[in-house]
């Protein structure tokens, strides 16, 4: 998936597209909001990049979701069995998941 995505990039140079990785949002989420403003051109104040950061930061969306999800779709991902439909939301904890064979598969 991602080299098909990485090959599109190459073959439509012109096309302008954003990249927002997940591990440099977790680093700097105002830095990645105000990158998203100047690219989509909104003139966003440095104050309200920094509002939507705080408001959509992972704890916040982690704490909305568990609130306003429905008491079923609750059921099938919160229990015993499973970690839920939000983790931690830590870099790298997706290898704590991971097989040998599958990191191997990876990598």
């Amino acid at each position: 998936y991602f080299m098909e995505w990485q090959n599109g990039m190459k073959a439509h140079p012109n096309m302008r597209v954003h990249v927002s990785v997940y591990e440099e949002m977790k680093k700097d989420p105002i830095g990645g909001v105000k990158k998203l403003n100047e690219f989509l051109n909104f003139g966003c104040s440095p104050q309200l990049c920094e509002d939507i950061a705080v408001s959509c930061g992972f704890k916040k969306l982690k704490v909305f979701k568990d609130k306003s999800m429905a008491p079923q779709m609750r059921a099938m991902f919160k229990n015993e069995a499973t970690a839920g439909f939000y983790r931690k939301g830590e870099i790298g904890d997706w290898k704590n998941w991971f097989t040998v064979s599958m990191n191997e598969l990876y990598d």
